[in-house]
């Protein structure tokens, strides 16, 4: 969306803090999956060779689409359910994390991760993916 209008300092700042924070969270997934591979907590393949090319390939050409549905999963549960069947923990989640992000009302360079600390590292943990493929 392209505002014409140049976003406040103000605005500027919060999406800097909130996105700087973000990559804080991003840092500490990291930092936590690199310690469970270096000390044999989850598997890790250490060269290609050790699994079929078939499926390096496959992983390759896939990991956009896991990726996205990850993300679509993580995001759509922060916004309302509207359902009467469950509680509706998206509605609290909106209300309580995500609504933060949805506070850069002007985008600027920093409103993509410019996110609630419990919102970023469920969006960073998309990171572990890979684990489950060894």
């Amino acid at each position: 969306k392209v505002n014409p209008v140049y976003p406040s300092l103000t605005q500027i700042k919060h999406d800097a803090f909130w996105s700087t924070s973000a990559s804080i969270t991003a840092a500490g997934v990291e930092i936590l999956l690199c310690y469970l591979w270096a000390n044999g907590m989850v598997p890790m393949q250490h060269t290609l060779a050790e699994s079929p090319m078939w499926l390096n390939i496959v992983l390759i050409l896939t990991v956009t689409h896991y990726r996205i549905s990850h993300f679509y999963i993580m995001h759509r549960a922060m916004h309302p359910w509207k359902t009467k069947v469950i509680p509706d923990l998206g509605r609290f989640f909106y209300k309580q994390v995500h609504s933060l992000h949805h506070k850069s009302y002007n985008p600027t360079a920093f409103s993509g991760t410019s996110m609630h600390p419990i919102e970023s590292t469920l969006y960073y943990t998309a990171a572990f993916i890979p684990v489950a493929f060894g």
